[in-house]
């Protein structure tokens, strides 16, 4: 992030800890606009949230997280974990055994109702009363773990200075209705040079990236319940049908299907 927005974001403490044997789940609630800033751990884990959304930023990347989803962090890469909104954090610290390393790269898994049950399950859990109940669960969140299939949307983020300014602006304000002209005219560089800049940084053009951090954005907003014509409107698409179409594209389902989904997943926890 830059400067200007770490200021309006509150800094958590990032939780130090011994190497979990074999599982440590971390339980915490995160306000809205909040933020562990960069670190790393010596062991895996997994970023998951069992309501509302986070976003992990790794390796050049964004990873926004619904309760759907866990962002799986390998032994020593270093992230940064934010919530917009606010939500129920729970944090699974897996010891580097090479039969529970998932992958040895950053990625998105599908948490399918049973991994998410189990990981509720053992946050509840007395480690130190319950023992052998607590490791039955912790071999079945592994088994689950390695079979969770993997998700490919991540959005990309840049490294320099200007595409980083860029960048920010329009996560805070996914209306900015400016082109690569007016933030060369802006910042001072040329639209070539931004051009080919996010083509190399960031891997995708100007206008592609804009449309993903735009679908980052509407995953908060209806995760947090707004509807689907506020969302359209706040991310700055003129119609609700346009933006139906953008998300269904990124998406595989429209932004009304996934609403339902988001609303029908609050009231199963309810009720649970």
């Amino acid at each position: 992030m830059t400067a200007w927005a770490r200021s309006t974001w509150r800094a958590l403490t990032v939780p130090a800890g011994d190497a979990p044997q074999p599982l440590t789940i971390r339980v915490e609630s995160m306000p809205p606009r909040s933020r562990f800033h960069e670190h790393h751990h010596d062991w895996h884990q997994l970023v998951y949230a069992i309501s509302g959304v986070l976003i992990v930023s790794v390796d050049g990347t964004r990873f926004v997280i619904d309760p759907e989803h866990g962002a799986w962090v390998p032994a020593g890469a270093p992230h940064e974990v934010s919530s917009l909104y606010g939500c129920e954090f729970r944090s699974l610290w897996i010891k580097n055994l090479p039969r529970q390393a998932c992958a040895d790269v950053c990625c998105v898994l599908s948490v399918s109702p049973l991994l998410r049950s189990l990981i509720n399950e053992a946050a509840q859990v007395d480690r130190t009363i319950d023992a052998a109940y607590f490791g039955e669960l912790s071999a079945f969140i592994f088994t689950q773990l390695r079979r969770a299939p993997r998700v490919a949307f991540a959005l990309p983020w840049p490294r320099s200075g200007p595409l980083q300014a860029i960048c920010e602006a329009i996560y805070e304000d996914p209306a900015d209705p400016r082109d690569l002209e007016h933030w060369g005219a802006a910042l001072g560089v040329s639209v070539r040079t931004l051009a080919r800049k996010f083509n190399s940084e960031v891997g995708v053009t100007f206008s592609a990236w804009r449309a993903k951090a735009r679908v980052a954005r509407a995953i908060e907003m209806l995760k947090h319940g707004e509807s689907v014509t506020e969302t359209a409107f706040t991310l700055g698409y003129g119609s609700v049908s346009s933006f139906t179409f953008m998300f269904r594209s990124n998406m595989g389902v429209s932004p009304r299907a996934y609403a339902k989904s988001a609303g029908d997943a609050v009231r199963r926890k309810g009720t649970g």
